[in-house]
């Protein structure tokens, strides 16, 4: 007998800038047909966006709520629905069409999960660098099987908001999403897993961006690599 849960409203969040116009309106596209609502962080545009004009899309101005950049992703979770699902992605992804289906039925078919999500670390010991000392599942690489990590990425997530709900303007840092995300989900004492998928998945669309956060972080994790230590006990 399938849970009641399965027929609740699923919302995304997306956090965007104008340069990654190319990659936001593929992006956006391939979410829409699969969710109820996209709320569309704006960061630093001028104008509207003609991707952004749509009945299913709430847009979220820098202007109305400035300086959370990629942050701004987890803001449409705020005042949702208990029996609600939320999802985190990406502006340089394309997602694949039971994308939500898949992560929905993970979650639906693993009661113990908080959070599934496509791309994730386990943290290696002795540790020291965010960047080098973990093992890490690709979100375009294949996994056989369901697999518990320490730590998902926002570049594709979903949980059961009754789970896990919480301000993402309370946060002190910008730009380090992944790990702030996981701060928030070891308060609920989440457990927190990657999906088995084939290869290319979900579809980068661009890589090594100049406006990168990961290509800033292989330069230097030092913050990173403490606040890891500080989340998990490293």
């Amino acid at each position: 007998m399938k849970s009641s849960h399965d027929t609740q409203p699923v919302y995304a969040g997306m956090a965007t800038m104008p340069g990654r116009m190319r990659t936001a309106r593929i992006a956006i596209r391939s979410l829409l047909p699969q969710v109820d609502r996209i709320f569309l962080y704006l960061d630093g545009f001028e104008q509207l966006p003609s991707f952004a004009n749509h009945p299913k899309i709430e847009v979220i101005s820098s202007e109305d709520a400035p300086g959370l950049h990629a942050n701004g992703k987890l803001l449409g979770m705020i005042n949702l629905p208990k029996n609600s699902y939320y999802m985190t992605a990406d502006d340089d992804y394309r997602y694949p069409r039971n994308f939500v289906s898949k992560l929905k039925g993970e979650l639906l078919a693993n009661p113990s999960l908080t959070v599934v999500g496509v791309h994730g670390c386990k943290f290696q010991y002795p540790f020291q660098s965010y960047t080098k000392d973990r093992i890490v599942y690709t979100s375009w690489k294949p996994l056989r099987e369901l697999t518990k990590v320490d730590l998902v990425a926002t570049c594709g997530t979903m949980h059961f908001v009754k789970k896990l709900q919480f301000d993402v303007r309370k946060w002190n840092v910008t730009n380090q999403v992944d790990l702030n995300f996981a701060k928030e989900v070891k308060k609920v004492f989440g457990v927190v897993a990657v999906v088995p998928k084939r290869w290319f998945w979900m579809l980068p669309l661009d890589w090594n961006q100049e406006d990168s956060i990961f290509k800033k972080l292989k330069l230097n994790d030092r913050r990173q690599s403490e606040l890891a230590k500080k989340i998990f006990q490293l």
